[in-house]
């Protein structure tokens, strides 16, 4: 069964866009989004500081390109 992520504005910046959530001012998390547990969504390094629990990991992302593909 896969994962469904769903998007949520980032807490570190209130969606203005930062580094934590590559300047987009959203993250994807597992659905039922969830703030963290550790920091209450206040920010802190087990969720990335992003105050967001479950989120997708940077390299699971179905979007972004594949540079390890030769041709």
């Amino acid at each position: 069964m896969a994962d469904e992520y769903v998007h949520v504005t980032c807490h570190a910046c209130e969606g203005a866009g930062c580094t934590y959530c590559d300047r987009r001012g959203w993250v994807e998390v597992r659905s039922p989004a969830t703030a963290c547990k550790s920091c209450e969504g206040d920010c802190c390094i087990y969720c990335g500081y992003t105050g967001w629990a479950g989120l997708r990991p940077k390299y699971d992302d179905p979007e972004a390109s594949s540079s390890c593909h030769a041709p």
